[in-house]
């Protein structure tokens, strides 16, 4: 909790300065996005960033009710919180490929799943690092769209959930693809 507390902090901090202490040709700048796919699955998501230069820092929070298609046909309410830390290298007009991102990072998720049959409910953790990519559409000198996707690779966590009748088998690589709407503060 005090890292957190740190991080934020720091976050808030790095965003006064840029606010109201950098001039015009400032390399700096931030911003907001959610993602459509979790209040498809009525959960949330929110991400601030902060970029200099190329390298753009995402803290993310998200919750999603995962759809019935993606897991164990024993189990429902497969319901994920997640916590990530991530960072992107944003391609610039230079380089050829303006608006492309890669980036990466680690990313926590709290789990919790019912047996169908038992309705037995359990909770589970698992970290995954995680690749993705995507691309910037400005609909506005602010506001865009970022389609994206990635690629989860589980490192560390539960590997098996025992149940009465069943065990639940977290995916060990797990692929995403969505689209964010974001906005560019400064």
């Amino acid at each position: 909790m005090k890292n957190l507390r740190l991080m934020l902090g720091m976050i808030i901090l790095l965003l006064t300065n840029m606010i109201f202490g950098q001039n015009e040709k400032c390399k700096f700048n931030g911003g907001l996005e959610l993602d459509v796919l979790p209040y498809v699955f009525s959960g949330y998501y929110g991400s601030v960033w902060v970029k200099y230069d190329n390298i753009r820092i995402r803290p993310v929070i998200t919750k999603i009710n995962q759809p019935k298609f993606v897991y164990d046909k024993n189990f429902e309410n497969l319901n994920t919180n997640v916590y990530a830390l991530l960072i992107d290298y944003v391609f610039t007009k230079e380089e050829g490929l303006k608006d492309l991102w890669i980036g990466s990072g680690f990313e926590y998720w709290h789990n919790e799943i019912t047996e169908k049959n038992s309705k037995l409910t359990k909770e589970f953790n698992n970290v995954y690092f995680t690749l993705g990519s995507g691309y910037f559409i400005y609909l506005t000198d602010n506001l865009y769209l970022n389609p994206w996707c990635a690629v989860h690779a589980k490192i560390a966590g539960n590997n098996e959930t025992k149940f009465i009748e069943h065990n639940f088998k977290p995916g060990i690589i797990v692929p995403e693809a969505s689209l964010k709407i974001g906005y560019k503060i400064w």
